[in-house]
């Protein structure tokens, strides 16, 4: 699964652009929704765990 991930992570990266992917969290993003999936303990809102990354 981490192997796929990062197969589309890259995908992503040449589609958008470096800049692009860099300044809009898309790696964060990425680490965020690998943690999402690969939990034994899921969450009941998806976006609970992305509060811990908002300024």
């Amino acid at each position: 699964m981490l192997q796929l991930i990062k197969e589309e992570t890259e995908h992503i990266k040449e589609e958008v652009g470096l800049a692009m992917f860099k300044n809009c969290h898309f790696e964060r993003a990425s680490q965020l929704f690998s943690e999402l999936v690969l939990s034994t303990c899921f969450v009941d809102f998806l976006t609970l765990p992305a509060y811990k990354y908002f300024d």
